[in-house]
């Protein structure tokens, strides 16, 4: 029984955000190889890919979940993607990495909300797992996100959404830690020894 559930699981991972992810991340490691790839076809392929998830999921979450704040939120990640593209052959190659950088740990932790979304669906969130996905995010979208931004600020016209989502990361992580914290709360009190997590 204990199997199956852990197999029952992993299929529900294997969802199309899940994909979109994965399949950035290993973008975003490719480009590190800079030497070996045309910036400016990668660029532009890297953004069309970008644009047909951000449409596509926008349709699917309002449709199905009826969330619009993930409209607005790829509406806006759109918008960056094409000033990048736009822009392509005006930026350096070490703002390129760097900004390759910036994205891949915000991937990580895009990834691990969807791994957080999955598990909580199911019943299966516990509270160390829980701490631990918000550590991860914290530390990318908190942490790693200003460091990067700091270096590449004397190009306007991309660090403006980079900020906005910074100050929204911030609010969602403190929002985050406040409902897990009173979750815990909660938890202890209903069961002082705290053996069920869920």
């Amino acid at each position: 029984m204990f199997m199956k559930n852990i197999i029952s699981l992993f299929y529900k991972f294997l969802t199309f955000n899940l994909y979109y992810h994965i399949a950035s991340i290993c973008f975003l490691y490719s480009f590190r190889d800079f030497d070996n790839i045309i910036t400016s076809d990668f660029i532009s392929n890297v953004t069309f890919y970008h644009l047909s998830y951000y449409i596509g999921d926008s349709i699917y979450d309002y449709l199905k979940y009826d969330r619009f704040i993930y409209v607005i939120h790829h509406f806006i990640a759109s918008f960056q993607y094409i000033i990048l593209f736009n822009n392509r052959f005006n930026y350096d190659r070490d703002y390129l990495l760097i900004g390759n950088e910036y994205l891949l740990y915000i991937e990580y932790s895009s990834l691990v909300v969807n791994f957080r979304d999955v598990l909580k669906n199911e019943n299966a969130l516990n509270l160390p797992i829980d701490y631990c996905f918000l550590f991860i995010y914290a530390y990318c979208r908190c942490y790693k996100a200003l460091l990067f931004l700091e270096p590449i600020n004397y190009h306007t016209e991309l660090v403006i959404i980079p900020c906005i989502f910074y100050f929204i990361s911030l609010m969602w992580t403190y929002n985050w830690a406040n409902k897990l914290l009173i979750r815990t709360i909660k938890q202890i009190i209903k069961e002082p020894d705290v053996t069920n997590y869920n």
